[in-house]
């Protein structure tokens, strides 16, 4: 049996992406928690309350921040298998 190195990181080393992601998804559950922060009326955008239009727009920021945390971890899986000298699952070419 070969000794395939885990726990090693062998040649070049690359610098994970997996705490970026994890940021990027916890940033808007902590952006919503603390409800007295964002529990008032002003300042209005169209007329609608901040306590509305702020949670509105962080379920559109959770979304693209969930996007980018998926693309994130595709990428450092594509290095992982990169480093590893496996060829399957190249994120850019569409493979899974």
């Amino acid at each position: 049996m070969t000794d395939r190195g885990f726990g090693r990181r062998q040649g070049k080393a690359h610098t994970s992406l997996r705490p970026v992601a994890a940021v990027l998804v916890a940033l808007p559950v902590a952006a919503l928690i603390p409800v007295p922060f964002y529990n008032r009326v002003s300042p209005r955008v169209g007329g609608i309350p901040f306590f509305y239009w702020y949670q509105l727009s962080w379920t559109v920021l959770g979304g693209i921040s969930a996007w980018a945390a998926y693309a994130l971890l595709k990428k450092d899986e594509c290095r992982r298998n990169a480093s590893r000298g496996d060829e399957e699952g190249d994120w850019t070419r569409g493979d899974t």
